[in-house]
């Protein structure tokens, strides 16, 4: 009798892990674009569709969440004060004392570049381009700005 409770025990933890890990590692997930404003549609050279901008202003042109969204409002991109994620993962991470926002500073067809600010907006990073990767078929900060 002992045994068989152990065993459902040990089945039971074992389910409610990988519960928590199918939980934890699932990149697929819709948000709530309440507050949120759609400010630009990334295409490929060809016109095929990438995703959409959703940002949400904090001051003006200054904004505190970012994502891009696939067809399906999934969520393929996420910047936010704690850093920039991919599907993949985290993709860079920021210094988060003194976080003041994000501030856009060029929109094109595949990428867009965004600053990000600290202390009252007066610390300002250099930028960071944000495009879609031909070889992985994802989003990402553009580690060498020499690579097209």
């Amino acid at each position: 009798m002992k045994k068989i409770i152990y065993s459902a025990l040990f089945l039971v933890l074992v389910a409610g892990v990988s519960v928590l890990i199918a939980h934890k590692y699932n990149t697929s997930k819709s948000v709530n674009l309440a507050g949120y404003k759609s400010t630009h549609t990334l295409v490929e050279k060809d016109g095929t569709f990438l995703g959409n901008v959703y940002v949400k202003y904090i001051n003006g042109e200054i904004f505190a969440d970012l994502y891009i969204l696939d067809k399906d409002d999934e969520v393929l991109y996420e910047i936010n004060k704690y850093g920039f994620f991919s599907t993949k993962g985290k993709d860079m991470e920021i210094e988060k004392e003194g976080f003041y926002g994000y501030r856009m500073v060029l929109k094109s067809n595949d990428r867009f570049v965004v600053s990000y600010l600290r202390r009252g907006g007066e610390d300002i990073s250099d930028d960071i381009t944000i495009r879609w990767n031909h070889v992985s078929n994802a989003f990402g900060v553009l580690k060498d700005p020499l690579i097209n």
